[in-house]
Formats: structure tokens, C-alpha cells, sequence
């Protein structure tokens, strides 16, 4: 017997978000960092041997992150959101020198 039910099937979102132009400035031991990302996301940066830093709770579209640094070090980082539904996006690897 055909079934009856028309009740469409809940989306799943399985996109990550995109993330896009990137900014940064350093000034002395101070380093900015500014993204954007396409649906809100988290703003999350994986520093290259330290980790990952930033703001895991807060969903937004307009991302800024300050940190403090060596201003003798240079860094290798990679940006990272996470939308609401657990996908993560990244945007490549960026290097900051003295």
C-alpha cells in the first residue's frame, strides 16, 4: 500500500563554511587577525606546533582574533569555522614573519 506520508525530509546542512578574506597585522607582540565565512561559523585559528585558539561557542560571519605573540617568531596557521551542524571549513595555510 502507497504511503500517504508527505512530509518532506528534514535538510540536513552538510556544507562547510567558506571562509574568505583574510587580513592580519602585526605590531610588535601583537598579531589581528579578520575573516569572514559565508553562514555563521566559529572562529577558530590551529596554529602550527601550539594548537588551536579561539572561539569555539559564538556562530558569526565577521571574524577578528588578537594574539599575543614573540615578535621574533614566525607563525604558520590555518583558519577554521564550524557551522552550527558540526561542519568545518578551512581556508589553506598562511605564514606571519617578523
Amino acid at each position: 500500500e502507497p504511503s500517504t506520508d508527505t512530509t518532506p525530509e528534514p535538510e540536513v546542512d552538510s556544507t562547510a563554511p567558506v571562509l574568505s578574506g583574510l587580513t592580519g597585522s602585526r605590531r610588535g607582540s601583537s598579531l589581528t587577525l579578520s575573516w569572514t565565512t559565508d553562514e555563521p561559523a566559529t572562529s577558530e585559528i590551529v596554529f602550527e606546533g601550539y594548537g588551536r585558539y579561539g572561539d569555539a561557542a559564538s556562530l558569526v560571519t565577521e571574524h577578528e582574533l588578537r594574539f599575543t605573540i614573540d615578535p621574533s617568531e614566525t607563525y604558520t596557521f590555518t583558519i577554521v569555522g564550524v557551522d552550527a551542524a558540526g561542519n568545518e571549513g578551512s581556508d589553506g595555510q598562511w605564514v606571519t614573519r617578523p
